[in-house]
């Protein structure tokens, strides 16, 4: 069966009566992802400092309603995602939070949109009582409207306060919490490091009713919205979900279940934003090699059957993409044998903040470039050295030989100046052709080439091809299957199901050429078991 994620979608429409009006479409709210605001720059910025992990992952115990304090943002003109974007600048950069404090925003016409990127229950920078210490942001769901009306400024639209209300239902019934539910509960405090302090008040409360005197007050009135939401709550209950390619989830206590029975229950769709909010935690998972994995105790890249951990985000970025990292759980992540921790990227040249020596990794070895002549007559720019911090280099790549300036260390991405008919990887000393442009820019730089003359090329024999990098997510144009790359072979992914169940993301899909996908080699489909 191939996969097509429009395929999967059947055109039933659902009717309802009782709690949630007849006029009202039953959906999910159709949450928007940051990529609708996030630049990549702002992306890896936060995956740089504020990475979202299991560790800052916490079950949702209450949600917090803000407002984002700004009163030129009570406009029906600026651009919603605009405005997130200006909170994500403030809050990440100048604040020193690594990411935007809010887990979702509501823009006035109703739009809702991912904020803190992480899964459901990630801890964001929303409301900590400065006065006792007292960090309301573990454990809990901020969510921010756009603009300014607490204590009276200005009157919260209709699309909006109904917005609030559905999402607030929808996020109570997801974490199997009841907006009503007025509890006494301990919260973490700064000071002893700890759930020390305690909270007394409904679940569902805005900034106001917690932190006396803050403005983010009566933005609605909470009476009705909690009783709003409630109503919410319980349509949501009742009710399985259904993604974009036709697979069903229960979803309870901020974990979502497969399934098949769905009797009565009434459908909903929902969208790759929604449903990758929460894990899979109901078996443990295979994945392939070349699959980068994540947990509380790191990121990890799986290679033959073992995970090699990452242990600088300089290493990451000579080689990877965040947006492909696939979060598991810890019992997952402990299934897999550890080996050697991850080297930097084959042929790439680094400098220590602190030291002036320059090295080419090579074979997974740090080799000194002893002298500027050395490293010109490699055909090396100096521009293409990264910077990397003090002490990392010993952690993490033992010495290997001196350089000479020949022959070229193996990761060396060779051209013939003479003849230049196409970009070779220098490997266990032979030249490896890359058949296309595509495969190329999944894994290296133009910026790194060398180019050589013909006689320094033929001294060199030719090996096998170069395919994409393991790990890869790959369609061909026109065609609906999709393939995973691992161990330089592209492996059939046999439905929607293990697609999604694999936590891969079919906005990660690279779309390639037919002529460029049929030249890898075909390994094992990936299944189910």
């Amino acid at each position: 069966m191939s996969i097509n994620k429009y395929l999967y979608i059947s055109f039933v429409f659902y009717f309802f009566i009782g709690l949630i009006p007849s006029h009202t479409l039953a959906s999910s709210p159709n949450i928007q992802s940051r990529n609708t605001w996030a630049t990549d720059s702002d992306n890896q910025f936060t995956l740089n400092t504020w990475p979202p992990n299991s560790s800052n992952t916490l079950r949702v115990r209450r949600i917090l309603i803000h407002d984002t304090a700004i009163p030129s943002f009570n406009s029906d003109i600026l651009d919603p995602r605009q405005m997130t974007r200006s909170i994500f600048t403030q809050h990440a950069r100048y604040n020193g939070w690594g990411d935007i404090g809010y887990n979702y925003l509501i823009a006035r016409d109703g739009s809702v949109y991912q904020g803190r990127m992480g899964q459901n229950g990630v801890r964001g920078a929303h409301l900590y009582v400065n006065r006792t210490g007292d960090n309301f942001n573990y454990q809990s769901v901020g969510i921010a409207l756009l603009g300014q009306y607490g204590s009276g400024y200005a009157v919260v639209p209709e699309l909006m306060k109904q917005s609030l209300a559905k999402l607030v239902g929808w996020l109570a019934s997801v974490n199997s919490i009841s907006p009503n539910d007025y509890v006494t509960e301990p919260i973490w405090n700064f000071y002893t490091k700890g759930y020390t302090s305690s909270y007394t008040g409904f679940r569902v409360a805005d900034h106001g009713e917690i932190e006396a005197g803050n403005g983010d007050t009566n933005m609605v009135d909470m009476y009705w919205l909690r009783n709003r939401a409630q109503e919410w709550k319980q349509y949501y209950d009742d009710s399985v979900y259904r993604t974009e390619n036709g697979r069903v989830y229960n979803i309870q206590n901020g974990i979502k279940t497969p399934t098949g029975n769905i009797g009565n229950k009434n459908i909903i769709n929902i969208n790759s934003t929604e449903i990758s909010l929460f894990p899979d935690t109901s078996n443990i998972r295979s994945f392939p090699d070349g699959s980068l994995l994540r947990t509380d105790t790191g990121v990890g890249y799986l290679e033959q059957g073992s995970i090699r951990p990452i242990i600088n985000p300089d290493i990451f970025n000579s080689r990877f993409n965040w947006k492909d990292v696939i979060d598991i759980t810890r019992a997952e992540w402990n299934s897999y044998p550890l080996a050697p921790a991850l080297t930097f990227r084959e042929g790439m040249l680094v400098r220590e903040r602190n030291n002036p020596d320059v090295y080419v990794i090579t074979n997974q070895q740090r080799r000194h470039i002893p002298s500027p002549v050395t490293f010109e007559a490699l055909g090396y720019k100096w521009s293409n050295i990264t910077i990397i911090p003090d002490g990392t280099l010993d952690i993490s790549h033992p010495k290997g030989l001196v350089m000479q300036s020949s022959p070229y260390p193996d990761g060396t991405l060779l051209v013939n100046r003479d003849n230049p008919t196409g970009i070779e990887l220098l490997e266990a000393g032979k030249r490896r052709p890359i058949p296309s442009p595509e495969i190329f820019d999944t894994q290296y730089n133009y910026r790194d080439l060398v180019r050589v003359s013909s006689s320094e090329w033929d001294s060199y024999s030719q090996g096998t091809a170069v395919y994409f990098r393991d790990g890869v997510i790959v369609r061909a144009t026109g065609r609906s299957e999709v393939y995973i790359m691992s161990n330089g072979k592209k492996r059939y992914v046999t439905s929607p199901t293990v697609f999604e169940k694999l936590g891969y993301k079919w906005n990660n899909i690279k779309v390639v050429s037919p002529d460029g996908l049929d030249s890898v080699p075909t390994g094992s489909p990936i299944t189910e078991d």
